[in-house]
């Protein structure tokens, strides 16, 4: 049988994505906060500044992981739209352009890591080390691995961020949700 797709233009799609974004971010955040202090027992928390900026941040993580599966999903030509929209939306009056830098930033380490998979690369841990570095600044030194090189961050929190990170609990996996029901027409 097939499937008869409403349609939806790709302003609207973006602003539908924002806000699971936002909604999937909100509903993380608890885990997120549970799962790294279990890792750091129960440290972590004294360290993080602005906990309503942490939710925020991890939003634009999980959002900047989202966006890695556009131009797998809709043509090449849409998609370049759509990631032109996304960063325009990150425009706010509160945070100015910090969220459109930050998705951006977040985007480009995860592709160069992307690169460098086979001689270890990690675009889910490098995107974690940065988010984690959002939430703790200075901070992060105190979770760094004894022994290993200065910027090796824990494993297990790194390990514990992935996993919301990457989670559809987190909003993650929206865009795909978006092309699986919606025809996207571009904005007249």
């Amino acid at each position: 049988m097939v499937k008869i797709k409403k349609k939806l233009n790709e302003s609207e799609a973006v602003r539908l994505v924002t806000q699971q974004m936002i909604a999937g971010a909100m509903r993380a955040w608890p885990r997120v906060f549970q799962n790294i202090q279990l890792a750091t027992d129960g440290k972590i928390g004294a360290y993080i500044r602005n906990e309503e900026q942490a939710v925020f941040d991890l939003m634009l993580a999980c959002s900047a992981v989202d966006l890695q599966v556009v131009r797998s999903l809709f043509p090449r030509e849409q998609a370049a739209r759509l990631e032109t929209k996304v960063y325009a939306a990150g425009h706010s009056e509160k945070y100015g352009d910090y969220a459109q830098r930050e998705v951006r930033r977040y985007s480009e380490e995860f592709q160069k890591e992307i690169g460098r998979v086979e001689n270890g690369g990690d675009p889910l841990g490098v995107i974690a080390g940065l988010l984690l570095y959002r939430w703790l600044g200075d901070g992060l030194a105190k979770f760094v691995v004894p022994g290993l090189n200065e910027e090796t961050i824990s494993p297990i929190l790194v390990d514990a961020v992935v996993g919301v990170v990457c989670s559809p609990y987190s909003g993650v996996g929206t865009w795909k949700e978006v092309a699986e029901n919606f025809d996207l027409i571009e904005d007249k």
